[in-house]
């Protein structure tokens, strides 16, 4: 999705709103670690954000969420996130 900024500069909206309406939409397969050793081979999930970073973190904030574990476990995702949809 392309935008123009001085276009969006003469209908004031400001610039910092539009890159964080700049979401995409990123999936994660792969093993999950909890503390260095894998807890689970094949987890799958998606989530929504601006950076693969940003992705990851949702994605290590989700696993903890939806298991019941406490927010200081040290969850990794080995695996790829990866970016599947642009323009959310």
């Amino acid at each position: 999705m392309i935008f123009d900024k001085e276009e969006h500069r003469q209908h004031g909206v400001p610039l910092f709103l539009l890159e964080e309406t700049m979401k995409k939409v990123y999936i994660y397969e792969g093993s999950v670690l909890k503390f260095g050793k894998c807890v689970e081979r094949c987890w799958r999930s998606s989530t929504i954000a601006p950076t693969a970073r940003k992705a990851r973190s949702n994605l290590a904030y989700q696993y903890k969420t939806t298991h019941n574990l406490q927010p200081y476990a040290a969850i990794t995702l080995p695996g790829k996130v990866v970016e599947v949809k642009e323009g959310i």
